[in-house]
């Protein structure tokens, strides 16, 4: 069985669908990766604080979500959560979240490391 890989990839409705998944996916890592060392650093800074509840605060938060992978955590954000608080989380804002939770708590034990 031969397969015309030009005919499903590059013909009329796959060649669309196959842009707007690389512009999705763009779009979310850009997005993703910008707002996660925002908060990667504000975690970080937390964590490097004198202050007990602000440095308890940061270790909580990295330890909790470094050691979460992100597809489990997305799984929860899109099945769990909405039975929680009885809303359905939106797809996209489920994927971007679960990647941006994991990758700030990555970029923030980063800077601890390093001594921010």
């Amino acid at each position: 069985m031969k397969v015309d890989f030009q005919r499903y990839v590059f013909s009329e409705p796959y060649f669309g669908w196959l842009c707007r998944g690389i512009l999705f996916t763009l779009i979310i890592t850009i997005l993703t990766t910008v707002l996660s060392i925002l908060l990667g650093s504000f975690i970080a800074s937390c964590r490097l604080k004198n202050r007990r509840w602000l440095r308890g605060f940061g270790i909580v938060y990295i330890n909790t979500f470094r050691n979460i992978p992100p597809v489990p955590l997305l799984l929860f954000l899109v099945f769990g959560l909405p039975s929680v608080f009885a809303a359905l989380v939106h797809l996209t804002l489920a994927v971007a979240l679960s990647f941006f939770l994991n990758r700030a708590a990555q970029n923030a034990q980063i800077k601890v490391e390093i001594g921010l």
